[in-house]
């Protein structure tokens, strides 16, 4: 593999790594239901 394949491995896995941690803390902030519907709502505006 090339050195960019990798770079980009490495970068989506930091990415989807942080998602984890994000969920725990903001969870705990401001509750399921917000962050719930946050994703959704940037989901559908993706859509």
């Amino acid at each position: 593999m090339d050195r960019r394949d990798w770079f980009w491995i490495i970068l989506l896995g930091a990415i989807w790594g942080c998602s984890f941690i994000f969920n725990a803390v903001m969870i705990r902030k401001i509750g399921p239901l917000w962050i719930t519907s946050f994703r959704v709502g940037i989901d559908a505006l993706g859509c």
